[in-house]
């Protein structure tokens, strides 16, 4: 089926970072008349400035303050991995009630049996085929290809162009870098990372970094460390 936001109208909606994802969340949920976003949580902007027009009102560090008339609806939109877990715990801890939807782009397929997890986004372009079990926050960049019962963990990144084949299994916190392939009923292991345009042929372990085509394992990695 052709894949839509769900009616999320009048939602107001909380942004958790202020990066290039954050702004096509931004277009995505406006050209598709969906949730209003109301504010920007983000490091890297001074408070006060706007983000396509939608004002920055802090960063994570000011929270706690802010959390009074705050939406209790927010989507993560940090494309690293390791910001986009600590920002998680660091938001659910101070605001136990949010809730975190998923967004679907209207030029998104998917498939029949799909499940999304909460605040997992997936982008213009990208095909998941029948049966793939996606877990929370992840994101699916644009034009990635997802096959047929294959599974992503949380907080895995997978990037624009990908392609993953059928009944391939994304451990939670990995990264799959632009156009990187996967042939069909790999394991990629907890927090590694596939470089781009790699190809992967054989399965990674848990924290490892593979590049090439074909893809080999070139060094280990620490759990949130930045991809490559």
């Amino acid at each position: 089926m052709l894949g839509k936001i769900p009616d999320l109208s009048p939602m107001e909606l909380l942004l958790i970072g202020g990066g290039a994802h954050a702004r096509s969340i931004i277009d995505m949920l406006r050209s598709q008349g969906g949730a209003n976003v109301v504010g920007v949580v983000n490091a890297y902007a001074p408070r006060e400035s706007h983000i396509l027009d939608v004002p920055v009102l802090g960063d994570l560090s000011e929270l706690a303050s802010m959390v009074v008339g705050l939406p209790q609806h927010a989507v993560l939109a940090i494309d690293d991995n390791g910001g986009r877990m600590n920002a998680a715990q660091r938001v659910t801890s101070l605001m136990p009630g949010i809730r975190f939807p998923s967004l679907v782009h209207s030029k998104a397929m998917v498939g029949g049996g799909v499940t999304i997890g909460q605040g997992s986004v997936v982008m213009g372009g990208a095909f998941v085929e029948v049966g793939t079990v996606i877990g929370e926050h992840v994101i699916i960049g644009a034009n990635c290809s997802i096959g047929p019962g294959s599974s992503l963990g949380g907080f895995v990144t997978v990037h624009a162009g990908a392609c993953i084949a059928e009944s391939c299994h994304i451990g939670s916190g990995c990264s799959i870098g632009m156009n990187a392939s996967l042939v069909k009923r790999m394991i990629i292991g907890t927090h590694s990372v596939v470089g781009p345009g790699s190809v992967v042929l054989e399965s990674v372990p848990d924290l490892h970094v593979a590049v090439g085509s074909p893809a080999r394992c070139v060094r280990t990695r620490l759990v949130g460390e930045p991809y490559l």
